[in-house]
């Protein structure tokens, strides 16, 4: 299953929203992207309880990207 989302315009205002009480994202997992074949298979399981984040680049991994930065 998939998630529809809104407009551009929206998700700013989301995030927006998000930032000013502070919610951050449930996050059950991060893979690096060399392991993406697992994040999948880990993903379509049902067994996670949150976001399944990729890596894509040798850095901390941060699954929350602060909406200013868009």
């Amino acid at each position: 299953q998939g998630v529809t989302v809104g407009s551009r315009d929206d998700f700013l205002a989301m995030c927006s929203a998000m930032a000013r009480v502070q919610m951050r994202p449930v996050v059950d997992s991060v893979y690096p992207f060399e392991a993406l074949k697992d994040a999948l298979a880990h993903l379509k399981s049902g067994r996670h309880f949150g976001k399944v984040c990729i890596q894509l680049a040798r850095m901390r991994a941060r699954c929350w990207v602060r909406c200013r930065s868009l």
